[in-house]
């Protein structure tokens, strides 16, 4: 988006827009002109926002509901198959709590809520696959993608959660000298087991031996993988703990089947983690390098015209979404539209697809 104040001397111009949407338009006043390829705004806009946010929130709410369950009556493929292995899983631990309610075995009860809680984080990443897709509106005029990032990161954090829960176990069982799974838990690891491997299976498309996610979906999927992974891989270390320690006799097994778990989760999660933690701090993308930054600077410096850069910013709104930001001083008697196409060309050209906002401001007369 390109305006210009009236007058020459402190003048504003901007641009923005991906590398395909080229449309400029100039505004003055609060009225705008386009080539009919962006969106129009004006003061109806600026009115329309601030009834927006003053709604009433329960209608706000109601109609937001409306909305995401009509995409969960269309969800994609992938939102369909997690939505079958939440039931299956929900189905499982009501059961498992039943019965651990029943019998009074803690060991079930306490395996029962651990289910339930990766659930919780399941049904996010389910309603961030439902709600993602959305178009942006005045509120989220960037959309709803990053919705998937944010899953994405809610699935890593769980997953570190396991990991240090099974250190803090391992630690117990070396001290205290007591087994930390009872032979009860073994049918109900097999089940947990049986079950997430069904899950490995249905998300095998989004494991990954490199990381590198092209959209926030990957994030997510993966993430989602990654879950089903550990909590086969958790169920899988009850079951070889209870048969070195009551088949075989080794009297330390469980410690060690934690901790090897432990750290095996830690290693899987880990580039995730730091992947969505980088996107939601709106660091500069990995994919982008420093020197091609310093490069495009440079160019736009060399413009006619242009006298410096006052700032620069670049994240990424999710993988594959960069976005920038420039504030350049340029001279009173410059072209606005010569400047602006040349600081995109140079941006283009290195960077590829970039949403870029310009700033230019004039030096005093």
């Amino acid at each position: 988006m390109m305006g210009a104040s009236p007058g020459g001397g402190g003048g504003l111009t901007h641009l923005s827009g991906s590398s395909r949407d080229l449309g400029l338009f100039v505004t003055r006043g609060g009225d705008s002109v386009d080539d009919g390829t962006t969106l129009r705004r004006g003061g109806d806009d600026v009115s329309k926002l601030r009834r927006s946010l003053r709604l009433d929130p329960l209608r706000w709410v109601r109609r937001r509901a409306t909305q995401v369950l009509a995409r969960w009556l269309w969800l994609t493929r992938d939102g369909r198959k997690l939505f079958a292995f939440i039931a299956m899983n929900v189905v499982y631990f009501t059961v498992e709590l039943a019965w651990g309610l029943y019998t009074a075995r803690i060991g079930l009860i306490s395996d029962a809520f651990h289910l339930c809680f990766g659930c919780c984080v399941l049904t996010v990443s389910l309603y961030a696959i439902a709600h993602s897709r959305a178009p942006p509106d005045l509120l989220f005029s960037y959309g709803y993608g990053r919705m998937e990032v944010l899953a994405g990161f809610t699935n890593a954090c769980f997953l570190m959660f396991m990991a240090f829960s099974l250190l803090v176990e391992a630690l117990h069982s070396i001290i205290e000298e007591n087994p930390q799974h009872p032979p009860y838990l073994l049918g109900s690891a097999v089940t947990n087991c049986s079950i997430n491997l069904v899950g490995v299976v249905l998300f095998r498309r989004y494991a990954r031996a490199t990381v590198a996610y092209r959209c926030a979906q990957d994030m997510n999927l993966h993430g989602i993988f990654l879950h089903m992974v550990s909590d086969s891989m958790r169920s899988g270390c009850v079951i070889v703990a209870t048969w070195l320690r009551y088949g075989a006799g080794v009297h330390h097994a469980e410690a060690a089947t934690d901790l090897a778990c432990a750290a095996a989760i830690c290693a899987l999660v880990f580039p995730l983690f730091r992947s969505t933690s980088r996107v939601l701090l709106q660091s500069t993308p990995e994919e982008v390098h420093v020197a091609a930054l310093e490069r495009c600077l440079r160019e736009v410096l060399a413009v006619r015209g242009v006298e410096a850069c006052v700032d620069a910013r670049f994240w990424a709104m999710a993988p594959g979404s960069l976005v920038g930001t420039l504030a350049l001083r340029i001279d009173r008697r410059a072209d606005d539209a010569a400047v602006l196409r040349l600081v995109r060309s140079a941006y283009e050209s290195r960077l590829g697809r970039v949403n870029l906002t310009v700033q230019l401001e004039r030096t005093p007369a």
